[in-house]
């Protein structure tokens, strides 16, 4: 039986991507046998596994990283940010009053565009200028002071007159604050974490 120059070749690639894909299981279990510690070696295996499924194999025998290559949009109208990975969180870049630009984690759960104090008076806020207003978060009922953004642009995303709070009640970690459904709402939205991208589309007024 011939075998075509074609088929020798795909042989060829199977052959490398199993050999390849034995070097890294072989890897992460000497990984695990020269760690003593079982908790460490563990989190050091969930830390190869996330960075391998962030990058394809193909992508490793390549050279590429598509997490650095935005994707084309789905739709006509999608708009599709860049963001930064934080576990399973996503954070952006976020221009204020065409003022400032600050940087927020994506929150489908939160009600309003959220400013930690010190970003909030960065842009000028102040608690003379706002309301005070009570908000339940997940560590319990906090008080907020409630205002009204001018704008609120992420990439070609903008919406104005757009509803938020600011204070000391925010928990940390959370860079300058959250963003919201009194921004978010006027999407449909879609988290990439693989790719870290937020994906926007506009819903119809």
């Amino acid at each position: 039986m011939r075998i075509s120059s074609f088929s020798v070749i795909v042989i060829g690639i199977a052959i490398g991507i199993s050999g390849i894909t034995a070097i890294f299981g072989f890897g992460l279990f000497s990984i695990g046998k020269q760690i003593e510690n079982p908790q460490t070696a563990e989190i050091v295996r969930e830390v190869i596994h996330d960075e391998l499924d962030r990058t394809s194999l193909l992508d490793i025998i390549l050279g590429n990283n598509t997490s650095q290559k935005p994707s084309e949009p789905f739709f006509d109208n999608e708009i599709v940010i860049p963001a930064i990975r934080s576990g399973n969180h996503l954070f952006v870049e976020v221009e204020i009053n065409d003022d400032q630009t600050v940087t927020l984690l994506v929150d489908t759960g939160a009600t309003d565009v959220m400013l930690k104090a010190a970003a909030a008076y960065e842009l000028g806020l102040t608690e003379s200028d706002a309301i005070e207003a009570t908000y339940n978060t997940a560590n319990g009922p906090t008080q907020q002071f409630m205002t009204i953004l001018e704008s609120v642009r992420i990439g070609e995303a903008e919406q104005s007159k757009v509803r938020a709070s600011f204070g000391r009640g925010m928990t940390e970690g959370f860079e300058d604050g959250l963003l919201g459904m009194s921004f978010l709402k006027h999407y449909h939205v879609d988290i990439d974490l693989r790719r870290e991208e937020l994906h926007l589309r506009p819903r119809e007024k």
